[in-house]
């Protein structure tokens, strides 16, 4: 399994398949930093990492910023406002002077006096719809929405006309489904329905979404499930199925009856959702094992919470072979905060706690500068959804260990 930041760092730029939110995985080796009882209890942070510079200052993690640093930021954010700990100040101000005059973010900007670069998908450079979906999250829970309006406005502006967004939302880049789940939550966490915003003449994201579902025409292993885009290959999507599962999901309050970041941890029942390809939904939320839905979110949990169980508790990676194990948190996090599947969502905290030594990490790090705060946010946001304590999880306080990253 290869942690957050190696993998975001080797993909993001070199694979239009792989958007943002890559959490998978590998096998390394690099110790993580144990909670003790007192750490436990506490939040203060078990070490501080010395800033690279001016313009990492406030940044979580030490890892090579310049391919996912606004992205794993609002990640970090997240799995803070979830945990009920204290966001610094510096995170917030490093945010904020990384973000573009037009809204917008890119990964990372070295030279903030330079002006952001228009988003071009043939050079992979640019504001990105992935790090603007991250920032205006980050800014929805902050409760900054000054600025986060600014980055929906933006969003807004480069939706395409299938519905969909495309990472790089330059004229005629292709709608991928990781892209789109991200700013979907991005707009719910902003108070919008995504389901009202399209372009004149064109389709709502929920329209594009269903357009990439696999629905009745396909085996029944795999209905539910997402391709990343509507172009070749037509398989499922497991990284893209998870993301959008969290993507659905309400952040804060007000946004839905269950927010992730806010609101209490919901009571999670036995059965999930199954895609109703008997054209009878009568029995629907009648409280069976298998609940008949026809939605696009519904069938997408009854897809992860059957990838959990078929691949003994995870799911499995969409790029190689083994385990996703942050597309196992994804999932989790998705399954838990709709309270479906509590089967799957104990076997997938099982997998987390067995590979948190391994996926934390970052090869390249070490002491508390391994720790990796984008893989901690998703983790936290995991163990907060299936109702758990974030600071002793597997003998790890997750919220200690990421106040740790930042750097000062």
């Amino acid at each position: 399994m290869v942690p957050f930041s190696a993998f975001s760092s080797r993909t993001s730029r070199h694979s239009k398949q792989v958007v943002g939110l890559v959490l998978s995985g590998a096998v390394v080796c690099a110790p993580l930093v144990l909670a003790s009882s007192a750490q436990a209890a506490s939040d203060s942070p078990t070490a501080s990492v010395r800033s690279g510079g001016p313009t990492v200052v406030g940044l979580y993690g030490a890892q090579d910023p310049v391919y996912n640093a606004a992205f794993r930021q609002g990640f970090a954010i997240l799995g803070l406002k979830s945990a009920k700990a204290g966001i610094n100040s510096d995170a917030l101000a490093w945010l904020t002077k990384q973000q573009c005059s037009n809204g917008s973010w890119s990964a990372y900007r070295s030279d903030l006096s330079v002006p952001c670069a228009p988003p071009n998908p043939d050079t992979y450079s640019g504001s990105d719809s992935n790090s603007t979906s991250m920032g205006a999250a980050a800014f929805a829970v902050a409760g900054k929405t000054k600025k986060m309006s600014r980055a929906i406005a933006w969003l807004r502006a480069r939706q395409n006309s299938d519905g969909g967004w495309a990472y790089y939302s330059a004229p005629g880049a292709t709608s991928d489904a990781n892209s789109t789940g991200l700013v979907v939550m991005a707009l719910t966490a902003a108070g919008k329905d995504p389901s009202k915003i399209r372009q004149k003449g064109g389709k709502s994201a929920a329209q594009y979404l269903r357009s990439v579902q696999k629905r009745c025409s396909a085996p029944a292993d795999v209905r539910g499930g997402l391709r990343f885009q509507k172009v070749p290959p037509p398989d499922v999507n497991n990284l893209a199925s998870a993301q959008v599962g969290l993507g659905l999901l309400p952040l804060v309050k007000g946004t839905g009856k269950r927010a992730v970041v806010t609101g209490p941890a919901p009571k999670i029942r036995k059965g999930s959702p199954v895609l109703d390809c008997t054209k009878n939904s009568a029995n629907a939320g009648t409280g069976s094992a298998a609940l008949l839905t026809s939605s696009t979110r519904g069938a997408l949990l009854g897809y992860l919470s059957k990838a959990i169980k078929r691949n003994s508790g995870a799911v499995p990676s969409a790029y190689g072979s083994g385990p996703d194990v942050g597309s196992t948190a994804n999932a989790v996090t998705a399954l838990a905060a709709a309270g479906y599947a509590r089967t799957a969502v104990k076997a997938g905290l099982r997998t987390l706690k067995q590979n948190s030594s391994t996926y934390l990490v970052s090869p390249s790090q070490a002491g508390p500068a391994a720790a990796d705060p984008g893989a901690l946010g998703y983790y936290i946001l995991a163990v907060r959804a299936a109702g758990k304590n974030p600071r002793s999880f597997g003998g790890l306080n997750l919220v200690s260990m990421l106040k740790s990253t930042m750097q000062r």
